[in-house]
């Protein structure tokens, strides 16, 4: 069953990205609106009710990392497609399940365009 974003999602959302991104106004508005179903497997499928397309070609908008329990890296990636952001992946480094409870404001993220480091 769809649901909006939870405030902690929206701002997880844009600090992936960043606010240095040239696109930022627009993913906002996409954020603002957006529906969300929780996918099994680990993340969100996103979909943006209102928003104007996205102008940037790279899938992947954002990523950021925490560590896990075990200090294994728990990765985020915001993916777009078509100019819409679709979805928010979330996974361990090493493909095992995530052991503690997720604290959106801890995630480090370097923002759109600066790749991921995994360095502590």
């Amino acid at each position: 069953m769809p649901r909006g974003l939870t405030d902690d999602e929206k701002q997880l959302l844009k600090t992936l990205v960043g606010e240095g991104a040239p696109f930022f106004r627009d993913l906002e508005t996409q954020i603002e609106s957006c529906l969300v179903e929780e996918v099994p497997e680990g993340g969100l499928e996103l979909k943006p009710i209102d928003g104007r397309r996205l102008e940037v070609s790279d899938t992947v908008l954002g990523s950021g990392s925490i560590y896990d329990v075990d200090d294994v890296p728990i990765i985020f990636d915001l993916l777009q497609y078509d100019g819409y952001i679709a979805k928010l992946l979330i996974e361990k480094a090493d493909s095992s399940s995530i052991k503690r409870a997720l604290n959106y404001r801890e995630i480090r993220a370097l923002g759109y365009g600066r790749g991921l480091s995994l360095e502590r």
